[in-house]
């Protein structure tokens, strides 16, 4: 606690805030000789400052991956971790060499119960390992996704849709691999994660480049399971995303492939 609560005073003494000044002062410098010597030794002062830095880093991942002490260390360094990574796009790349997916991993099967948890762990590892780093939670069997994981991952893919593809809505390398994925899960899911699902493959289903691979993986068969499954439950949004993905496959295929009745949607 001691040392905790010092943070502010060294901070006040001025060391990070003059650092920061002389970064932008030094380029000034008219006298050469005097730039380059000081530039140098500016140039020293920000790598021990990094460097100390990713040690900080290295301990928060630690944290975040030993699941057997209480949940509050856990939950804590998450945390942590995802204010930095927010603030600090480089530390996305400190916390992935400190071995941060294996851990986010790691945390998000132990603490599942945690929901905010889980949300704040899903988009660092979205931060960390981008669209790869979600289709490695998707896939991963030891040990495998709790289905809120499952459900946490699917509305990071939906809110953020630069997951799957681009600025021009094309889709990216990562998303055939991601409809693959979330295809294996389907057939498991809760009803409001099935809803997530089959919304996500109805935005997919309306873009050319992917609409073709969803075909391609049985998404008629996908589709007609998820329908069934809704009907039978009176879950008209689910029945609706589906009759609207059916629509957009249907744009991408022969339309006679589709043996679904949609006016069972209505």
């Amino acid at each position: 606690m001691a040392a905790a609560g010092a943070l502010h005073d060294e901070a006040a003494k001025g060391g990070p805030s003059a650092l920061l000044q002389l970064v932008k002062l030094v380029p000034d410098l008219s006298h050469a000789p005097l730039r380059e010597a000081m530039a140098q030794l500016v140039i020293n002062a920000l790598l021990q400052c990094q460097a100390g830095v990713q040690k900080c880093v290295k301990l928060l991942v630690e944290a975040v991956g030993t699941t057997d002490q209480e949940p509050a260390v856990c939950l804590n360094a998450v945390w942590a971790l995802n204010e930095i990574a927010h603030s600090n796009p480089a530390a996305a790349e400190w916390i992935a060499q400190a071995g941060g997916v294996q851990a986010l991993h790691r945390a998000l099967v132990a603490f599942s119960s945690h929901k905010d948890h889980v949300d704040c762990c899903t988009w660092l590892m979205r931060m960390v390992a981008g669209p790869s780093g979600l289709l490695l939670l998707l896939r991963a069997e030891q040990p495998k996704l709790p289905n809120c994981v499952v459900a946490s991952v699917f509305r990071v893919i939906q809110k953020d849709s630069a997951c799957w593809k681009d600025g021009q809505s094309q889709p990216k390398q990562e998303a055939p691999a991601l409809v693959a994925a979330i295809a294996q899960h389907i057939a498991a899911l809760s009803p409001d994660t099935l809803y997530l699902a089959m919304s996500l493959f109805e935005e997919m289903a309306e873009n050319p480049g992917l609409s073709g691979e969803l075909l391609r993986l049985g998404g008629a068969r996908l589709v007609s399971a998820a329908l069934e499954v809704s009907v039978r439950a009176q879950d008209v949004k689910t029945a609706q995303s589906c009759c609207v993905t059916v629509i957009g496959l249907t744009k991408a295929g022969n339309p006679s492939h589709f043996n679904l009745e949609v006016q069972t949607c209505i």
